[in-house]
C-alpha cells in the first residue's frame, strides 16, 4: 500500500513568516510538526521514505524520526538536491539509508548530523556541498558510496568509523581542503580516484591492522601486498620519491597533480604505468623507466610540461592515447621496436620535440599523434607504416624534410598541413590521401594556401597524380622502381617549373604525344585560340621535355600577340596593362554585370574578400540587407549554407555565400562567408560557439574547414582553450 501526503500547514507558516517581518521574529529552524508542511513523503509497508522538499525550506532543519506514527527509514534519491538555502540538517534516528544525490549541490550546507542507524551513504549523496567543512560519520556506516563527498571543496576533516568496509570510486574526489586521511582496519575496498584532486592532502594513514592496504612513512598508499602504488598525496611537499622494490603496478592517477615532485625513481619490476599516473605533474623534470615496463597508459604523462627527457625501454609495447600530451619541454624521444601503434594525440603539442625515431615495428600513426610538434625538422616514415591518421603532423611548421615509407596506404585529412617541406614522393601503395593532407600552408586570410612550388612525385595513374591534379599541385612522374630518396636530385622540376606559362613553340614536338594525353596534339594548329584553356597541361609536360629552358623568353610572346583585343577583359589585366584596363571597365557601365564576375565592395563596406580562395569575411550581426548595402555589383544574391536565398533581415553566418550573378540570374562567382567566432553558422557569437571551441580544444570534437577558421579567435592556427575563452568573453560583451 502506498500513499503520499502533503500537509497543509504551509498557510499557517506563511502567516507566521509575514508576522515575523513586523515583529522581528527570526525563523531559522523547523520543529517536527512544522517541517511536515515542507516535505513530500511516501508510506510503504509501514515505513516512510522522504522523496522531496517544497520551496521555502531553509536554515537549520531537523528531520523527524516518525511521520504519522511510522518510522522514517529512507531519504530517497535527490530528496534535498540543490536545496541552496539549507544550512544544517539533523537526520532522524530511524533512517538507515541516504540515497543517491540526496543532498547533492546543497551549497550552503555547513553541518550534517547522521544518526547511528545509517549504514549506507549513496552515490553523490553530499557531492558539491561546497560549504561543508567537517563531518563525523557514525559507527554504523559500512559503505561510503561512489563520489559521495566529491567536490566538497571546503571539507577539512572527516572521520571514517571502524565498521566501514567500502570506500567508493571518487568518494573524496576534489576535496581540496582535506589535509590528512585515516583508513581504519576493516576497509577492504578503496575505489579508483578516491583521493584524486585532493591537492592539499599531505598524507594517508592506514591502520596497522588493515590487511588490504598499507601506507609508508611518507603517507603514500599501497595495496596490502605492497605491489601496487595507489596514491601519492598531491599535497605532499616531497620533491623526489623512490618507489620501493617489489612494486609492479602504478595505479590510475597515482601521482596526479603532484606539482611538488621533480624526480621519481621507478624500480625494476614495474610493468604497468596506468592511465593518468603522472597527470599534470608539471614540476616533474626527470623520470627513469626501467626495462621491465611494458605498458604506458592513456594520458600517463599528460601535461608534464617540465619533463625534458624520457627513455622508453625496449620492452614497451603499448603507449596510450595522449600519453605525452602537452609535454612541451620534451626535446627528444626514441620509440622502442616493440611498439606497433603510435596512438591518437600521443605527442600532441610537444613543441620542444626536435627529433623522433619511429621504429620499423610501427604500422599505424594515430590521429593528431604529433599535432603541433613545432620543433620537428625531419621525419622518416618507415616502410612498416600503412596508416597515417588525420592531423597526424598538422602544424609541424618546421618539418622541411619528409621521407614516406613505400608501404603507406592511407594518409588522413590535414595530416601534413602547415609543414614546410616543398616536395614529396608518394608510393603507389597509397589508396587514399585525405583533404588538404599535403602541400598546404596557412593563407593570408586565415584559410589554406598551396605551398609555393610544392611538387608531388609519383606514378602516373595513381592516387598521387589524382590528388595533385585535384589540388592544383605540380606532379612529376616517376617510375615504380625509382627510390623515394632520389626526389631532390631530379632535374625536371628545376628546369621545368618556370615554363608553366604554356610554351607555344613546343607543342608540335614529337615528345609530347609519347608522354602526354592525346588531347595535347590536337590544338597545335590553333595555338592563338586554344592556348589559354590549356594552362594546366604544363604540369604534366615538365618531366618529359628539357628544351623549355631555352624557351623562357618566348613564353611571354603569346601574351603580347593575343591581348590586342582580348587581354584587357580576360587576361591578367592587373599586371600587364593596368593603365588601360581600369578605364575600359569603368566607362561602359552597362557592360559591368557581364564582364565583372568578381565581388566588389563599396569603399565604406565592412567586408574583407579573399578573391583567390573565394572567401568573404564579415562581422557578427550582419543581415542580408546590410550585406547588400556594402556590395558594388549590380547583380548578386546572399544564400544560406544550403543554397537557399536569405530574406532581407536574415542573419548571415559562417557557411553562407554571396553569389555574383549575370543579368539572367546565372551564378558567375561565389564567395563563402566566414564570420569570425561564429562557429555554428547562426551569424552570432554565443556561449554555444565557445562550447564548440572548447570541445575541439579538448579533442572531444573536430572542427574543420571554414568553421575552424571561425573558431581560431586568436589567429594562431590552432583551436585552443584560449580561443574558447575569447569567444565566451565576446559572447558576454566583454570584448
Amino acid at each position: 500500500m502506498k500513499k503520499q501526503f502533503r500537509q497543509t500547514l504551509s498557510l499557517i507558516m506563511s502567516l507566521v513568516m509575514i508576522m515575523s517581518m513586523f515583529t522581528g521574529l527570526e525563523i531559522s529552524s523547523f520543529a517536527e510538526d512544522d517541517i511536515l508542511s515542507y516535505l513530500t513523503y511516501e508510506i510503504n509497508d509501514g515505513e516512510v521514505t522522504i522523496t522531496d522538499y517544497n520551496s521555502g525550506i531553509s536554515g537549520d532543519v531537523v528531520l523527524p524520526d516518525t511521520i504519522e506514527g511510522y518510522p522514517v527509514t529512507v531519504i530517497s534519491e535527490r530528496a534535498f538536491s540543490y536545496c541552496d538555502s539549507l544550512t544544517s540538517v539533523t537526520i532522524g534516528n530511524s533512517v538507515t539509508t541516504i540515497g543517491y544525490y540526496a543532498f547533492n549541490g546543497c551549497k550552503s550546507l555547513t553541518n550534517v548530523m547522521i544518526p547511528n542507524t545509517v549504514t549506507i551513504i549513496g552515490y553523490k549523496a553530499f557531492s558539491g556541498c561546497t560549504s561543508l567543512e567537517n563531518i563525523s560519520l557514525p559507527d554504523s556506516i559500512t559503505h561510503v558510496g561512489d563520489a559521495s563527498f566529491s567536490s566538497c571543496t571546503a571539507l577539512k576533516s572527516i572521520t571514517i568509523p571502524e565498521n566501514t568496509v567500502y570506500i567508493g570510486e571518487s568518494a573524496f574526489y576534489g576535496c581540496e581542503s582535506l589535509t590528512s586521511f585515516e583508513i581504519p582496519a576493516n576497509v577492504y575496498h578503496i575505489g579508483a580516484f578516491a583521493f584524486n584532486s585532493c591537492n592539499n592532502l599531505t598524507s594517508i594513514t592506514v591502520d596497522k591492522n588493515n590487511n588490504s592496504y598499507f601506507s609508508d612513512e611518507y603517507g603514500v598508499l599501497y595495496d596490502g601486498d605492497k605491489t601496487s602504488l595507489i596514491q601519492f598525496p598531491a599535497g605532499n611537499t616531497a620533491t623526489s620519491y623512490t618507489i620501493p622494490d617489489g612494486v609492479d603496478y602504478i595505479c590510475k592517477h597515482a601521482f596526479s597533480s603532484c606539482s611538488n615532485l621533480t624526480n621519481v625513481t621507478i624500480p625494476d619490476g614495474v610493468t604497468t604505468i596506468d592511465k593518468e599516473a603522472f597527470y599534470l605533474c608539471d614540476g616533474l623534470t626527470n623520470i627513469t623507466l626501467p626495462d621491465s615496463v611494458t605498458t604506458i597508459g592513456d594520458r600517463a604523462f599528460y601535461g608534464c610540461n617540465s619533463l625534458k627527457s624520457i627513455t622508453i625501454p625496449d620492452g614497451v609495447t603499448t603507449i596510450g592515447d595522449s600519453a605525452f600530451y602537452d609535454c612541451n619541454s620534451l626535446e627528444s624521444i626514441t620509440i622502442p621496436d616493440g611498439v606497433t601503434t603510435i596512438n591518437d594525440c600521443t605527442f600532441y603539442a610537444c613543441e620542444g620535440l626536435t627529433s623522433i625515431t619511429i621504429p620499423d615495428s610501427v604500422t599505424t600513426i594515430g590521429d593528431k599523434a604529433f599535432y603541433s610538434c613545432e620543433g620537428l625538422t625531419n621525419i622518416t616514415i618507415p616502410d612498416s607504416v600503412t596508416t597515417i591518421g588525420d592531423y597526424a603532423f598538422y602544424s609541424c611548421d618546421n618539418i622541411s624534410s619528409l621521407i614516406m615509407g613505400k608501404n603507406v596506404e592511407t594518409i588522413g585529412i590535414y595530416a601534413f598541413t602547415y609543414c614546410s617541406f616543398t616536395s614529396i614522393t608518394i608510393p603507389d601503395s597509397i589508396t587514399r590521401i585525405g583533404e588538404r593532407a599535403l602541400g598546404y600552408t596557412f593563407g593570408r586570410f586565415g584559410w589554406y594556401d598551396i605551398i609555393e612550388g610544392f611538387t608531388i612525385y609519383g606514378v602516373i595513374g595513381t592516387v598521387a597524380e589524382t590528388y595533385a591534379n585535384e589540388n592544383g599541385i605540380t606532379f612529376v612522374a616517376v617510375s615504380r622502381d625509382e627510390p623515394t630518396t632520389e626526389e631532390p636530385t631530379t632535374e625536371e622540376p628545376t628546369t621545368e617549373e618556370p615554363t608553366t606559362e604554356e610554351p607555344t613553340t613546343e607543342e608540335p614536338t614529337t615528345e609530347e604525344p609519347t608522354t602526354q594525353e592525346p588531347t595535347t596534339e590536337e590544338p597545335t594548329t590553333e595555338e592563338p585560340t586554344t592556348q589559354e584553356p590549356t594552362t594546366q597541361e604544363p604540369t604534366t609536360q615538365e618531366p618529359t621535355t628539357e628544351e623549355p629552358t631555352t624557351e623562357e623568353p618566348t613564353t611571354e610572346e603569346p601574351t603580347t600577340e593575343e591581348p590586342t583585343t582580348e587581354e584587357p577583359t580576360t587576361e591578367e589585366p592587373t599586371t600587364e596593362e593596368p593603365t588601360t584596363e581600369e578605364p575600359t571597365t569603368e566607362e561602359p557601365t552597362t557592360e559591368k554585370p557581364d564582364e565583372n564576375n568578381e565581388l566588389e565592395i563599396k569603399g565604406d563596406g565592412e567586408i574583407t574578400t579573399d578573391k583567390e580562395n573565394k572567401l568573404s569575411y564579415i562581422g557578427t550581426g550582419e543581415t542580408a540587407d546590410t550585406i547588400a548595402s556594402m556590395i558594388e555589383n549590380d547583380y548578386f544574391t546572399v544564400v544560406d549554407k544550403n543554397g537557399d536565398k536569405l530574406a532581407g533581415n536574415s542573419p548571415v553566418g559562417t557557411g553562407s555565400s554571396i553569389r555574383v550573378l549575370d543579368k539572367e540570374g546565372n551564378t558567375l562567382n561565389e564567395y563563402t562567408v566566414i564570420v569570425p567566432t561564429d562557429i555554428d553558422g547562426n551569424g552570432k557569437t554565443t556561449a554555444a560557439d565557445a562550447r564548440l571551441a572548447l570541445r575541439a580544444s579538448a579533442k572531444i570534437d573536430t572542427i574543420d574547414g571554414i568553421y575552424a577558421v571561425a573558431a581560431d579567435a586568436n589567429n594562431d592556427k590552432k583551436i585552443t582553450a584560449m580561443d574558447a575563452r575569447t569567444i565566451l568573453r565576446k559572447a558576454a560583451g566583454l570584448e
